[in-house]
């Protein structure tokens, strides 16, 4: 028959998909997530978030404390762009020239 039907789905470049992440592996997400992979299937992944960026995004309105709602265990998409950390060392950012 050929070719399958659908989008062909491509990371950026220097980043993969969760699901590509082998169980129990540290990642960091493009935000600055900082968490596990705990288990995995074709649309969606388990994860346990360790570390949020300092953002206004992920902190109380009220208070500027980080929200504890963006912490523990979470479902995302398997299609999430992650880079794996390793040797306990987050990947460094390119500066933009």
């Amino acid at each position: 028959m050929g070719k399958k039907s659908g989008p062909s789905l491509k990371a950026k470049k220097g980043w993969k998909f969760l699901y590509r992440l082998a169980l129990g592996k540290k990642f960091i997400t493009q935000s600055g997530v900082v968490g596990y992979l705990l288990k995995k299937s074709k649309t969606s992944c388990n994860v346990y978030v360790i570390e949020m960026p300092k953002s206004p995004d992920f902190q109380d309105i009220d208070t500027g404390v980080p929200d504890m709602y963006w912490y523990g265990k979470k479902t995302w998409a398997a299609t999430t762009e992650i880079k794996e950390v390793t040797n306990g060392k987050l990947p460094t950012r390119k500066r933009r020239k």
